[in-house]
């Protein structure tokens, strides 16, 4: 016997059941199946039955491409039901995408690689810190997710640091430094926003100590509003995260300063007492201090030293942390082809006495030459004496004699090998205080030869060096230069040249991103000083005169979060000044960052909003970052609503940034208009290419919101915790709609109650093939539920 095989499933994208049953049977159905199935496990069922579904149907919403789910509907007798509902079936249908090309994002995958290691065991070389108050900082980091534990003293904090993870009883402990190795791996700049995003504790309780010793964005990053700290908080807890950031005390007291931000998060400040330098290291700073005063300890060791030692004492002074390898380098670059003269052993002469030949052999050093007498038992004494001296006067190398007694000429200079916070053998001084006191002597004495020795190392390229720590040196050098030196146009050339130089000679994109993280870095630190803070500006706006956009972006981008910059102004200017390519890598950024910030999204909607054009402005009169931000809002919210797993609908809606974003209670009323005026501005007709954005809008956009706030059951109903949202949600929907119809002609109102109509239809149908096709009460169900909502919304905004 043939049997007609069971259509599949309506939500899938090959689906392509026939149903013809009237609307009213349809109805008749629903209800007597609802009747018959019910049971006191149905809300688990709902859940169960949405991850069996697969990927791309109940998990999806109602955002999953769906085919046409029966004809009843089309063959009605109002052309305009006829056009809604063919409207709802390309929106649903399996081929439909409503940015088509205009969608920026690349192709691939673009989750966060995990940028931590994992936590060493307590270095053995770190200070003992005196923690009388461990246990109150301990509570604190439980309660907030998230201390910053502030020294002049990178080891001691790290120290303290050690001391607090004991009394966090998780077993993923994870450490995260700004390593270029590590960051190079990165799509975007160090911020808390990876450690809210990116793969780190696989979803398990996990604790990061961050050292932002070297991470100066992600400290900017945690300098925020109360509100917004509040959520990073929340985040925090949400994904079962501990952060442990070390910060440089000076650091974080002139980033708050420039932001002119109150910290909103717990500070540990180690006084510099209580860094805890062993008692061994105690005696040794004691014996030298007493032995020299007032600095001279530093200036005798460097009057006295030769070429050598100096070049030494330089690079110990501002080159810290290197490794012994890299040490090396900076001495032999910085010696380059010098030489010095080298005394040989001294001349043997060995004269015949009794010769009675006409020559006569002398040995002068290892030579053997032979002159001829003037006259019997002489020699010519001035030859000798002319071949001596040659001898004695050879030169040498200095890089020859570093290499051949590198080890004597460090002990000689108080240098020594010592393990660093990690425990990584460094050079370093052996008596600490003699780093300071060579620095104040090279900028206030030695001024001539500190100018000219910055001038060579720019020479050699050290800028963009592959080492961190050296970039590191580099950079604060320039600054230092900058302030010793002032002038910004002289500045401002010299960088825009020797970026440009070293982008020229760079061979692949890993040499270019090594560039910008540099030339970052180095713009970075300026703003945190007012009479260089304009410097970064006038730069980035010679790059963009001279078309150097893609230099504008990745700089841009980079400089999030630093004080006194903005960086939507730039992404703004590459957008709008930019070649195609340009404006789409500028989109993607903001994007991924809009992606990115999780709870913290309005902080980016409000900048970008301003971008919007006017409501009456001529669409082909739209700059292209009036088109783009048009975009933005609408891109994110299909794909971040398509992505939301229902298992959070009606519980969780805090879960969904955009009303994560409004947990604090905090101005929910005037961002929820923002977003709606958003949606519904006329504009954004003009990046649709299938069908008008309104269609859009009230088929997936807010039927995905509203079932997100009241999840899909039986009745109608919010949780309290969401009720103010989803109130505010409505009121706007309805003043928006009201002021934009009388500022335009578009009927709003009308158009949305239409498309409902259509969509409930849709669903209904759909519901009925499921139960009597295909016998799936649970999922016949769930897509009443869905219809219930639909209907909600029109009640509420059609009364």
């Amino acid at each position: 016997m043939n049997q007609t095989p069971s259509p599949p499933d309506p939500w899938q994208s090959n689906a392509t059941p026939q149903v013809k049953q009237e609307v009213e049977d349809v109805q008749g159905n629903i209800q007597q199946q609802a009747a018959v199935g019910s049971d006191n496990n149905q809300a688990q069922n709902v859940s169960d039955e949405g991850e069996k579904l697969g990927d791309r149907n109940l998990r999806d919403g109602v955002f999953a491409p769906v085919p046409v789910v029966g004809q009843q509907a089309a063959s009605g007798n109002h052309n305009n039901q006829n056009q809604n509902t063919a409207t709802v079936n390309v929106i649903l249908g399996p081929d439909f995408n409503p940015l088509g090309k205009k969608a920026a994002k690349p192709e691939g995958n673009h989750t966060l690689p995990d940028p931590t290691k994992p936590l060493p065991q307590k270095p053995k070389n770190l200070p003992e810190v005196k923690l009388d108050e461990l246990s109150d900082y301990c509570r604190k980091l439980h309660e907030d997710s998230l201390i910053i534990v502030t020294c002049s003293d990178s080891s001691a904090a790290f120290s303290v640091a050690y001391g607090l993870t004991e009394y966090v009883p998780v077993s993923s402990r994870r450490l995260f430094t700004g390593e270029w190795g590590t960051l190079k791996k990165l799509a975007i700049e160090p911020s808390v926003d990876i450690v809210l995003n990116s793969e780190i504790g696989d979803g398990k309780p996990t604790l990061i100590v961050i050292d932002t010793y070297e991470m100066q964005t992600f400290l900017d990053s945690l300098v925020v509003r109360s509100s917004t700290a509040a959520l990073i908080k929340q985040d925090l807890r949400n994904r079962q995260i501990f952060c442990i950031c070390l910060a440089e005390s000076q650091a974080l007291k002139t980033t708050l300063e420039r932001k002119s931000i109150k910290l909103s998060f717990p500070q540990w400040e180690i006084p510099f007492e209580q860094e805890g330098a062993s008692r061994e290291q105690q005696n040794i700073r004691a014996e030298s201090i007493s032995a020299y005063e007032d600095g001279q300890a530093a200036i005798s060791l460097y009057e006295t030293a030769d070429i050598l030692k100096k070049t030494v004492l330089y690079a110990a002074t501002f080159f810290q942390n290197l490794n012994i390898g890299d040490f090396e380098r900076i001495v032999t670059l910085l010696l380059a082809d010098q030489t010095t003269p080298i005394v040989e052993p001294e001349s043997r002469t060995e004269v015949p006495t009794n010769s009675s030949e006409s020559t006569v052999s002398v040995t002068v050093g290892d030579q053997v030459v032979t002159f001829n007498q003037s006259q019997k038992g002489q020699i010519d004494q001035a030859q000798v004496n002319r071949l001596s001296q040659s001898q004695t006067q050879k030169r040498k190398l200095l890089r020859e004699i570093w290499e051949e007694d590198a080890e004597q000429i460090l002990q000689s200079c108080h240098l020594r090998l010592a393990l660093n916070e990690y425990g990584v053998r460094v050079i370093d001084f052996s008596m600490q205080h003699l780093r300071g006191e060579l620095r104040e002597y090279f900028q206030n004495v030695k001024f001539v030869e500190y100018r000219n020795k910055f001038r060579k190392l720019v020479e050699l390229n050290l800028l963009f060096d592959e080492s961190s720590q050296i970039t590191k040196a580099l950079r604060d050098l320039s600054v230092s230069m900058m302030i010793f030196q002032p002038g910004t146009e002289f500045w401002v050339n010299w960088l825009e040249q020797s970026t440009t130089s070293a982008l020229e000679r760079s061979v692949n994109k890993r040499n270019s991103d090594l560039i910008y993280y540099c030339v970052a870095d180095l713009l970075r630190e300026t703003l945190d000083y007012s009479q260089l803070e304009d410097l970064t500006e006038i730069f980035l706006e010679r790059m963009v005169s001279s078309k150097q956009h893609d230099v504008v972006l990745s700089l841009s981008r980079r400089l999030r979060f630093s004080p006194q910059f903005d960086e939507y102004y730039w992404f703004k200017q590459s957008i709008d000044r930019g070649s195609e390519d340009i404006r789409r890598q500028a989109y993607w950024l903001l994007y991924n960052q809009l992606k990115q910030s999780n709870s913290r999204v309005y902080e980016i909607l409000e900048k970008i909003y301003e971008w919007i054009p006017d409501l009456e402005a001529d669409p082909k009169k739209y700059s292209p970052s009036n088109r783009y931000a048009l975009q933005l809002l609408l891109e994110y919210l299909i794909e971040t609503l398509e992505q939301f797993d229902p298992k959070f609908y009606g519980e969780e809606a805090f879960s969904y940034p955009l009303f994560g974003g409004l947990r604090s209670g905090e101005s929910i009323d005037r961002r929820l208009k923002m977003v709606i005026e958003w949606l519904l501005h006329p504009g954004v007709d003009s990046i649709i290419d299938e069908v008008d954005s309104l269609s859009i809008i009230s088929i997936l956009v807010f039927p995905g919101l509203f079932t997100i706030l009241l999840g899909l059951k039986e009745d109608i109903s919010v949780k309290f915790e969401f009720s103010s949202i989803a109130d505010s949600l409505f009121i706007s929907i309805n003043d928006v709609i009201e002021a934009y119809e009388k500022k335009i002609n578009k009927e709003y109102r009308t158009s949305i109650v239409a498309y409902w109509r259509s969509l409930s239809i849709f669903l209904l149908e759909a519901s009925n093939h499921e139960i009597k096709v295909n016998k799936n009460w649970n999922k016949g169900d769930l897509l009443n539920y869905r219809r219930h909502i639909v209907d909600y919304l029109i009640e509420k905004i059609d009364p």
